[in-house]
């Protein structure tokens, strides 16, 4: 338990105004010259926190709108073994970011208004205890999703029930309600006793200033025989209010750490190895298929070499050079054929992937749904890793702060340093963490945002059923009579690639004229009174 102590009075020097000066500056520490910049960079931090988190939930809303998925927080997911409640991580990460750096900016504004302009010393601890409320619960949040994946992989790969789902989502649920509970009734009861505290050492202050006007011939073994039976009082307070703050803040740290260690490095190695698959089947698939256009490219050259050098037999005129010019004029124009056809290359970088993913033409659409899916793992495989690191940083550091206040709370308060160190150590480490990662976050997911928006479009645009007058205009039709040749339809048009298009009503033809569409010549006829 902490406990205060009269320091020593030298002979001749009034003890009762030593005593006074002692306990101001134990209780009203005075900041180091550079704390009031120190506080700035760290309201700059706060509201950062406040617009990247801000935007990034802006960015999940419309990539859910973009991909049309519901955005959600919380849902059971079905699996062979039940129902399992999970959080949708980025959100919840994000949202959980906004409300930490939002009431960091309350806990700066407290230590501002407490050290620098001298107000409201009484309610010091009433943010510095409500502060863990939302690290508290973020920290829980995220470190129980990657325990759960893990726990469900491991049961998928081991066949054996390792925690069943109603006793996963009773502990998901404990942590999220009994932990916020048991933060705000510590900063409650550390709220009541720090007034406590602060106003017994504000009345043992003004009588010890009494005193030492009063009673100043008073020896220092008579002084403090006086002033000893206030002193217990007040270390009576301070004893509770420690005790309180230290076992709590233990408790939390060592639950936080330990549930933070399980899980998330299994999650990223499980998701490595299936970008891995992913990439192994993809360059596996794309070599096959190389494979079995070559070999057809070889069997049509031999196949045209064969013909041109039976022909050139019969007509007794074609040379060596002549086979050897027909034998390389071959392949080449099939080969040509072959470029239209999309390859997923071995360098299967995020560059590469996104430039296939951005190619929307239809004979692309298989090495693109291949590409999006490698893009969606290598993204969440980043964000995973990136949540990971954070979530470690910080529950390391809140269980050394709270093993250090709980081994020895009076070295904590000897100093400003040392009252800054405690207080500020893991704001530091809190802002500059989820700030880092809110900005990769949000720098990742814009990345990969655009291709998400294209190809959310083009399959949209594809499913999605054409109105009657486009419908028409995209039937292909595969005769013309004398009836529409020299009809007076001003509508028709016949549309080719090849020379830019001609009317139909500038061909003269008289008879029946059979057409097959092709790519380079289709022919479009839409009536404006046509019905589907």
């Amino acid at each position: 338990m902490v406990s205060l102590t009269l320091p020593s009075v030298p002979d001749g020097e009034n003890a009762y105004l030593r005593w006074a000066l002692w306990l101001r500056r134990v209780f009203e520490s005075q900041p180091t010259p550079g704390f009031r910049a120190r506080l700035c960079v760290l309201w700059t931090l706060s509201g950062f926190g406040v617009v990247a988190s801000t935007l990034y939930l802006i960015t999940l809303f419309l990539e859910s709108r973009a991909r049309e998925n519901s955005f959600w927080l919380w849902r059971f997911i079905y699996r062979p073994s039940g129902r399992y409640l999970v959080g949708n991580q980025r959100t919840l990460f994000a949202l959980f970011s906004l409300i930490s750096c939002g009431i960091f900016v309350g806990y700066f504004l407290s230590f501002d208004r407490i050290y620098l302009q001298g107000e409201n010393l009484s309610d010091a601890f009433v943010w510095r205890s409500i502060i863990w409320l939302p690290i508290g619960t973020h920290l829980w949040v995220s470190s129980w999703a990657n325990l759960q994946a893990t726990i469900i992989a491991s049961q998928t790969a081991v066949g054996r029930q390792l925690l069943g789902p109603t006793l996963a989502t009773t502990l998901y649920l404990a942590g999220i309600i009994l932990g916020p509970l048991s933060i705000t009734g510590l900063a409650i009861a550390c709220s009541i006793y720090w007034t406590r505290t602060w106003r017994a050492q504000e009345r043992l202050e003004y009588a010890l200033l009494d005193w030492a006007f009063l009673r100043a011939d008073d020896l220092p073994e008579v002084a403090r025989q006086t002033v000893e039976p206030l002193l217990e009082v007040l270390n009576s307070w301070l004893g509770q209010f420690t005790m309180q703050a230290d076992n709590a803040l233990c408790a939390a740290g060592a639950v936080l750490i330990i549930a933070v260690n399980f899980g998330g490095f299994a999650v990223v190695h499980a998701l490595h190895r299936q970008i891995k698959f992913h990439i192994i089947g993809a360059i596996t698939s794309s070599q096959k298929n190389r494979g079995r256009r070559q070999s057809l490219s070889i069997d049509v050259g031999v196949e045209v070499e064969t013909r041109e050098t039976g022909t050139a037999g019969r007509a007794r005129e074609a040379t060596v050079e002549d086979q050897g010019r027909t034998t390389t004029e071959g392949p080449p124009s099939h080969s040509h054929a072959h470029s239209h056809y999309a390859e997923i290359p071995a360098d299967l970088s995020s560059g590469a992937l996104r430039r296939i993913a951005l190619d929307s033409s239809p004979i692309n659409s298989a090495a693109r749904q291949k590409a999006m899916r490698l893009l969606e793992l290598r993204k969440v495989e980043r964000d995973v890793l990136a949540l990971l690191v954070v979530i470690v940083l910080m529950a390391s550091i809140c269980l050394g702060i709270a093993l250090w206040i709980a081994v020895a709370p009076t070295s904590v308060y000897r100093n400003w340093t040392t009252i800054e160190v405690a207080y500020f150590v893991v704001p530091w480490m809190y802002l500059c963490s989820v700030d880092a990662a809110l900005t990769f976050l949000l720098f990742n997911s814009l990345r990969h945002f655009a291709p998400v928006r294209r190809n959310a479009q083009s399959a949209a645009e594809a499913n999605v059923p054409l109105p009657a007058a486009q419908a028409m205009a995209q039937v292909p039709i595969l005769y013309r009579s004398q009836e529409h040749t020299n009809g007076a339809s001003p509508h028709c048009t016949e549309e080719a690639d090849g020379d830019g298009g001609r009317s139909s009503s500038d061909s003269e033809s008289s008879e029946e004229e059979v057409q097959t569409p092709t790519s380079d010549d289709v022919v479009i006829c839409l009536e404006p009174s046509a019905k589907v």
